[in-house]
C-alpha cells in the first residue's frame, strides 16, 4: 500500500503504522500488503 503524507505531521502518523518513505521521497510511503494483513489478523 502506498500512501502521500500531506505534511511532516501526517508522515510522523504513517510512521507510527508501519509505513516506510521511499528513498529521496520522504512523503510518499508504503508497507507491504502481507504485513498490514498480519497485523490485521492479529
Amino acid at each position: 500500500m502506498v500512501v502521500h503524507a500531506k505534511d511532516e505531521n501526517a508522515r510522523h502518523f504513517y510512521e507510527h503504522l508501519g509505513f516506510v518513505p521511499f528513498p529521496g521521497e520522504s512523503l510518499t510511503l508504503y508497507r507491504l500488503l502481507k504485513d498490514i494483513r498480519a497485523m490485521r489478523d492479529n
